[in-house]
């Protein structure tokens, strides 16, 4: 299949994205901005390159390419097959006593012959066989020798055409376009599951990418702590010379930076973690990016959807979740088969017919031209009729098909009942981590107030610089709180567009990576 050329993710990493750390997702928790020359990576454009390049989804891509081949052959059941035969045979026979009286006295029989047979078969989707035969045979032996025959040899030709066409069972386009049907129906079901490995695929690049915001925010953050320890200690080591402060506030302060470092080396890490993540989720071979450094630059809208609209989720996810719709695809296959089944149950009553011309002469052309000494053609007409009795496989196969249909609606039920549950719970989710998001903000606030107050009375004596770097850190430490939290809504946003089947990001994405495909499995 031709595929679109790739976005340069070499392109857009290997001109080394990121050597530092990312913007701010949260007013007043930022970085400077990406260093110059660095192009930053938006969600859209990992999710385009995760698409053209993620091998997960090519495997499902080929799976519906092959079930659209698999088509293909499928309309196979209707091509013609040419046949040609040609023997030649020698025989000697002794003939019995009447054998020898019908021949006038031949007691052994000779003959050499040659025979040549073409023929066309084939069967139309109404279920019509056809049979068109030519034969014409060369015949030299004991009779034909004797001097009163007309030809020596004998060249024997006819040509005849037979249609046999099903009444009851087996007749009609559907019942004989089954396998077809059931086929369109794989392919449908493949198309589900690549949409369904895309869903999960774009999930686990919306996820990560959150994750690698949150990284680089986090990193600020001990960074941001690193540096307010290094300047405590500086600002006790001052108040030691001048006497107002003890050494034991300094070793307090080196304590607290060499705790904040420990934090940062843990934040660099994960990030570290999360860009590799994100890596491999977008590029087919690992290596030629290995030494590239991803940069999320695209905040997430954590008030993009209502949560508390369940109802409308349902509905989106009934019509669009892929594992849903492909039980539904399962249950339309089952009736196909249902519908097959009921027409084996009926009698074969087939109606036949044949028309066709013989010659005889003494050469291969002659004995077709001979076709015209006749008055009329030969035919026939007739119907065949076969009634099966008891028929228990045709039975069996009916009740094994209602009993898979069953089986179909049963996982129909359960796949809706998953459905509408994991929408329950990741808008709960949504909910949750919104009202934390809030809950967390307003500790932020409050813990940046109290460390300004407590640095206030650290200037008036009031308090101890222990006290103060206690205080940092619960700052610190809160703003990396509502950074998770943040991450939180925004992964659990993610999960509903997920379970819907519809993720804003990716849906025009889908035209645009699938546009070589003539069917149209993103659109049912």
């Amino acid at each position: 299949m031709r595929r679109r050329p790739l976005h340069p993710l070499k392109a857009a990493l290997t001109i080394t994205l990121l050597a530092s750390y990312a913007p701010s997702i949260q007013a007043g928790e930022g970085v400077a901005s990406a260093r110059s020359g660095v192009d930053n990576l938006s969600l859209s454009e990992v999710l385009r390159l995760a698409l053209e390049q993620n091998r997960e989804i090519a495997v499902e891509r080929t799976a519906v390419e092959i079930q659209s081949v698999r088509i293909e052959g499928a309309y196979g059941a209707f091509d013609p097959e040419l046949s040609l035969r040609t023997i030649a045979e020698s025989r000697e026979r002794a003939q019995n006593i009447r054998e020898v009286a019908a021949t006038d006295g031949i007691s052994i029989f000779e003959q050499d012959n040659i025979f040549f047979q073409t023929g066309l078969t084939g069967r139309v989707p109404l279920g019509t066989r056809y049979e068109f035969t030519l034969n014409s045979d060369r015949l030299k032996n004991s009779l034909n020798a004797r001097p009163d025959s007309r030809f020596r040899p004998e060249y024997d030709s006819d040509v005849a055409l037979t249609l046999t066409q099903p009444l009851l069972r087996d007749a009609g386009r559907y019942v004989n376009r089954l396998q077809i049907f059931l086929t369109r129906g794989e392919r449908e079901i493949a198309g589900h599951e690549l949409r369904l490995k895309v869903l999960e695929i774009a999930g686990q690049v919306i996820q990560t990418y959150a994750d690698l915001i949150y990284a680089q925010g986090n990193v600020q953050v001990r960074r941001d702590a690193v540096e307010v320890a290094r300047t405590q200690r500086e600002e006790n080591q001052k108040r030691v010379e001048l006497g107002v402060m003890k050494p034991l506030d300094v070793l307090q302060a080196e304590a607290a930076i060499s705790l904040a470092e420990d934090e940062l080396i843990r934040a660099e890490v994960f990030l570290n973690q999360r860009q590799n993540a994100l890596k491999a989720l977008v590029d087919r071979d690992y290596r030629e990016v290995a030494e590239v450094t991803p940069f999320a630059s695209d905040p997430l809208d954590t008030q993009m959807i209502n949560a508390d609209d369940l109802g409308y989720w349902i509905g989106l996810a009934l019509r669009h979740n892929p594992e849903y719709q492909k039980e539904l695809a399962k249950l339309g296959q089952e009736d196909m088969r249902i519908d097959y089944a009921e027409n084996q149950l009926k009698p074969r009553v087939d109606l036949q017919g044949s028309l066709g011309y013989n010659g005889l002469s003494d050469g291969y052309g002659s004995s077709f031209e001979d076709f015209g000494d006749r008055d009329r053609p030969d035919w026939t007409a007739g119907v065949v009729v076969r009634i099966p009795l008891g028929n228990r496989e045709a039975k069996a196969r009916l009740r094994e098909a209602q009993m898979r249909k069953t089986q179909v609606e049963d996982s129909i039920g359960f796949a809706r009942n998953s459905v509408i549950s994991a929408l329950d719970s990741a808008l709960d989710r949504v909910r949750a981590s919104r009202r934390r998001h809030e809950a967390i903000g307003k500790t932020v606030e409050l813990a940046a107030e109290s460390l300004e107050e407590e640095r206030s009375r650290l200037e008036e004596g009031l308090t101890t610089s222990y006290d103060v770097l206690e205080m940092q850190k619960e700052l610190a430490d809160a703003r990396a709180r509502r950074l998770a939290a943040r991450t939180d809504i925004m992964k659990a946003i993610a999960e509903v567009h997920q379970i819907s089947g519809r993720i804003p990001q990716l849906e025009d994405k889908l035209q645009l990576l699938f546009a070589d495909d003539e069917s149209d499995i993103f659109d049912r």
